[in-house]
C-alpha cells in the first residue's frame, strides 16, 4: 500500500443484490451508476427478516439455562465418524450427554450439537437459555444468514442449495413453535484461560469425541421438520375430465327460492299469505245490532 501513495485508485465493489452491506458500499463509492461525480446519501436497506437467535448479552443472560455444544468428525480405521457433546449448567436435565452421529461432516455435527439441546430445552418449558459454543459457522448462520435463506426458499445468495438444510428449518420450527429465544455466546476453542467457559467447552469437546465412538446413536427425522403447504396436483386425461363435467351437468338441478308460483293472480296469492293477507272479516260499519 506503500508504493500506492500519490497514485489515483479506483475500486468498485461487486454488487450483491440481496446483501445490504455489499449494496450499500457500491452506493457509498458510485460504482453502481459510471459519471455520477455529485455526493448521494448513503441508503442502505435491510430485509425485515427476525430471528429468535441473538447474540449474547451479558446483563439478559445472568439466570438463564447455559449449554456447551460441541461437535467433530474423525476419521477411524478409515471410516468418518460424528459425535456431538452436550454439557448443561445451572440445569438438571436427565438426557444423554454425549450422542453418536455416523458417517457425518464436522459442520453437520455442529449444527446437530444445537438441535438437540434444543430438542432438550423444548421437553423443559425452557423459553430462553444460552448456547456456548466456538462454532462460528452454527453462530453465524442461524443469526444472520437463516432468516434470509429461510426467505429464499433455503438458497443462499447465489442460488445454491444451503448444506445441512434440514437441521436449521429443525432448529427454527422448534424455537418459533415454542416462542424461544437463544442467546448464542463465543467461546474459544482450547483456550488457556481458566474458568467456567473452558471447563464446560472443554467437557463439550471430550463427549464429542469420544461420542463418536461409543455414543448413543442419534438420527434425523423427517417429522422435526416443519409442515409443507405445499398443494397436490392430479393430471387427468381429456376425456375423464370431459366426462366429469358431463355427469356435474346431468345432476344438476333447478332450485327453486321460496313458494313456487301457481296459476293463481297477486291478490289470491296475498290473501292465502298469512303475513301480508287481507283481512276478509266485516268491518265494524257493517255489523249491526238485532232486537
Amino acid at each position: 500500500m506503500m508504493a500506492l501513495q500519490g497514485y489515483d485508485v479506483e475500486i468498485k465493489y461487486a454488487q450483491n443484490h440481496k446483501m445490504a452491506l455489499s449494496q450499500g458500499l457500491a452506493e457509498c463509492h458510485h460504482c453502481d451508476c459510471e459519471g455520477q461525480s455529485s455526493p448521494q446519501s448513503l441508503v442502505v436497506t435491510t430485509p425485515s427478516l427476525l430471528s429468535n437467535h441473538i447474540y449474547h448479552d451479558e446483563n439478559a443472560c445472568l439466570d438463564l439455562p447455559r449449554v456447551y455444544v460441541d461437535g467433530c468428525s474423525i476419521h477411524h480405521v478409515s471410516q468418518i465418524r460424528a459425535g456431538a457433546g452436550i454439557v448443561w449448567v445451572n440445569r438438571s436435565v436427565e438426557e444423554p450427554n454425549n450422542y453418536s452421529l455416523g458417517n457425518k461432516t464436522c459442520q453437520y455435527a455442529e449444527i446437530a450439537a444445537v438441535l438437540i439441546p434444543l430438542q432438550q430445552a423444548t421437553k423443559l418449558a425452557m423459553v430462553q437459555l444460552v448456547i456456548c459454543s466456538d462454532s462460528n459457522y452454527a453462530r453465524h448462520s442461524l443469526i444472520s444468514h437463516f432468516p434470509m435463506w429461510k426467505d429464499n426458499g433455503m438458497r443462499s445468495t447465489r442460488n445454491k442449495e444451503v448444506k445441512n438444510s434440514e437441521l436449521f428449518l429443525a432448529c427454527d420450527c422448534l424455537v418459533t413453535d415454542q416462542g424461544m429465544t437463544v442467546y448464542w455466546k463465543k467461546v474459544k476453542g482450547h483456550s488457556q484461560t481458566s474458568g467456567l467457559d473452558k471447563n464446560g467447552k472443554d467437557e463439550a469437546n471430550r463427549l464429542a469425541k469420544l461420542s463418536a465412538e461409543q455414543g448413543t446413536p442419534w438420527e434425523f427425522r423427517d417429522e422435526w421438520l416443519p409442515i409443507s403447504k405445499t398443494c397436490a396436483v392430479n393430471a387427468i386425461p381429456r376425456r375423464q375430465a370431459r366426462e366429469r363435467r358431463e355427469d356435474l351437468q346431468n345432476c344438476a338441478q333447478t332450485v327453486h327460492l321460496g313458494s313456487k308460483p301457481g296459476a293463481a293472480d297477486l291478490v289470491t296469492m296475498q290473501e292465502q299469505d298469512p303475513a301480508i293477507g287481507l283481512d276478509q272479516s266485516p268491518s265494524p260499519q257493517e255489523v249491526t245490532s238485532t232486537s
